[in-house]
């Protein structure tokens, strides 16, 4: 469920299939945004109305998942969730929980990971207990 107002979408992609999800939301009007937190494996792009999606990119290795140079479970994309009506396979909610950490928060991260915590009876992470 939604449980805030969102004008973009995080969209995790395999680095095999990056360069053509690329050419598809371009065809779709969208047009790359650099940020401060442009990175190889994360691109922002825009529409022109105003839509966001966060595209990042990943590989599956023997190992688990290579995001950003760090390896995770191969569990964490084992959640399922919605876009609408179109169920899709999504990051499981510790994952999510742990996908938080590190970084400075701002208030949308707070309700997201208390909101996840509290869902999903996950124990509030330090950094998050002070908010």
């Amino acid at each position: 469920r939604e449980s805030r107002i969102h004008n973009d979408i995080d969209l995790f992609v395999e680095l095999k299939h990056y360069h053509d999800y690329i050419y598809v939301i371009k065809q779709h009007g969208f047009e790359e945004v650099n940020t401060d937190y442009t990175t190889d494996g994360h691109t922002v792009w825009k529409d022109d109305k105003q839509r966001i999606i966060d595209l990042h990119c990943f590989e599956f290795t023997d190992d688990g998942i290579v995001y950003e140079g760090d390896i995770f479970p191969s569990k964490t994309f084992s959640g399922i969730g919605k876009v609408g009506d179109i169920t899709v396979s999504c990051i499981e909610p510790l994952s999510q929980v742990m996908l938080h950490l590190g970084y400075e928060h701002d208030k949308n991260d707070v309700h997201d990971v208390m909101l996840l915590c509290e869902t999903f009876q996950i124990a509030i992470p330090d950094e998050y207990k002070e908010k």
